[in-house]
């Protein structure tokens, strides 16, 4: 059974041209009672961290017309070191 955990997502968006959208997300997922879940590890096996985190951005450009839609979106994580852009 998995530990008990408290999340919290926090987003803004807002038109910062015309025609230009840009938006971030901010997301917090901690692992409650943290030193029980690492006694129940079998051992070899690394712990999940307490506190994970990740950040997203995101820009959407309308041209021609609003019918052609250009679209950036990057990820990061520093808990997972992980990032992706699209």
């Amino acid at each position: 059974m998995r530990n008990s955990e408290s999340r919290l997502l926090l987003g803004y968006e807002q038109e910062a041209a015309r025609n230009l959208t840009l938006g971030l997300q901010y997301y917090l997922e901690r692992l409650e009672d943290h030193d029980a879940y690492r006694e129940t590890l079998p051992p070899g096996v690394p712990p999940r961290d307490e506190l994970r985190r990740l950040v997203t951005v995101r820009a959407t450009w309308l041209t021609v017309g609003q019918n052609l839609v250009w679209s950036l979106f990057a990820f990061y994580s520093p808990t997972d070191r992980d990032s992706y852009v699209r």
